[in-house]
């Protein structure tokens, strides 16, 4: 079967001209899928591996800078590369996207300007003005989502009423309750767990004053717009927000008796997880929460434990002569599935040594499959062939 039928040219007999122009274009496709292939192989690290950046939008950003002025290690060069890499993303409107060629996002806008404002920026500065009416226009502080007024929340930027509810005794639910820990995905949980924790202890990291917000909302009237009722009266955001105000009122109660034990429970599942692992869950904002939670805790920033989990948060750090950008994870395997996969696509035969060396032997396999039943994942295999474990799935699903 020749080249030109494989890929569905037409076989009913061309002119000699149109023949000559369809040999031409599948012959210079299949130079293009071979020194594509070439190249792929050539990325290829000495263990076995495949291994690009992962990017995001500049949220992480603008995070890490408030997280480094919470830490007290808000070193001052390190930040001006943070805040020229989120100077770099603003928009012509003033606003912030969430992926390239998007629209100006609420949520991203007001976390870079509130970062930019811990940088050091003038509010009254071009920018800084553009990216205030932005917010403005999107709908001001008061309609971002929940992650936003949190962090702002445990910075004292913003009252706890204008957060939701998050009650550490969760822990304490069984797993048969239809809403327990782990009716949640495993990195939900590595995110709220430790919010949990930082809800119940609500640490006072005040914060610079020129960090304050107030001149986001758009009705300083309704600061708690997000909790106002839908017109529909059965509705589950009616629902969601009962439970809101009843558990805002248990949080007013002097006596909790469930409320010690639950955050044992949260603090022992939180240090039980960051065992045998390179961050909670391996992903950004529960690896940035934990790290809050164990200062929280009063595991300070120089603690062992608190000290090990930032150098493994500061490997996510991508910095160049003039910026600094962040990784929400590392991804060795899904890059080197998905290069596996493109090879044997572009030819590449099963067993080229690349393709071998990159394929993890039937025993092991089937070692991960067991230790994950048990709970201990993949992180000794990984470890064994030369995986950057960051990204490797630790435990199974109900264990994680």
């Amino acid at each position: 079967m020749s080249a030109g039928t494989r890929i569905g040219l037409d076989a009913a007999g061309p002119s000699a001209a149109t023949l000559s122009t369809q040999q031409s274009w599948v012959w210079r496709l299949e130079q293009a899928i071979e020194r594509g292939a070439d190249h792929l192989l050539s990325l290829q690290f000495e263990p076995g591996y495949w291994l690009g950046e992962l990017e995001a939008d500049s949220t992480l950003e603008s995070d890490y800078i408030y997280y480094l002025h919470v830490l007290g290690k808000a070193d001052p060069e390190r930040i001006a590369k943070l805040a020229n890499y989120v100077r770099q993303k603003q928009l012509p409107d003033g606003g912030w996207s969430i992926y390239p060629g998007g629209p100006s996002e609420l949520n991203a806008t007001c976390k870079a300007y509130f970062a930019l404002k811990l940088a050091g920026d003038n509010p009254e500065s071009a920018r800084m003005v553009q990216a205030r009416e932005t917010v403005l226009r999107l709908g001001g502080l008061e309609r971002s989502n929940s992650y936003v007024r949190f962090y702002l929340a445990v910075a004292g930027a913003l009252g706890w009423e204008m957060v939701p509810s998050i009650l550490p005794e969760m822990m304490l639910l069984p797993n048969w309750f239809y809403l327990n820990i782990y009716e949640m995905s495993s990195w939900t949980r590595g995110i709220v767990i430790p919010m949990a924790i930082l809800s119940a202890l609500r640490p006072d990291w005040r914060l610079p004053e020129r960090a304050h917000v107030d001149e986001l909302f758009k009705d300083p009237a309704q600061k708690t717009a997000a909790f106002d009722w839908s017109d529909q009266l059965i509705s589950w955001r009616n629902f969601f927000l009962a439970a809101d105000r009843a558990m805002k009122l248990y949080e007013k109660l002097p006596w909790k008796p469930l409320r010690q034990r639950a955050l044992r429970e949260a603090k022992s599942w939180l240090l039980e997880h960051l065992e045998r692992s390179e961050g909670l869950a391996a992903i950004y904002p529960a690896m940035m929460n934990s790290i809050f939670a164990l200062i929280a805790l009063g595991h300070g920033p120089d603690d062992p434990l608190t000290s090990r989990e930032i150098r493994e948060f500061g490997r996510f750090e991508i910095e160049e002569e003039d910026t600094i950008r962040l990784q929400p994870c590392v991804s060795p395997v899904w890059d080197t599935c998905i290069a596996m996969v493109a090879l044997e696509e572009a030819g590449v035969p099963a067993d080229h040594p690349a393709l071998v060396k990159s394929a993890p032997p039937r025993h092991t396999v089937a070692a991960e499959h067991a230790e994950s039943r048990r709970g201990l994942g993949c992180v000794r295999s990984r470890q064994q062939q030369g995986f950057p474990v960051q990204h490797s799935v630790r435990r199974s699903q109900r264990d994680a």
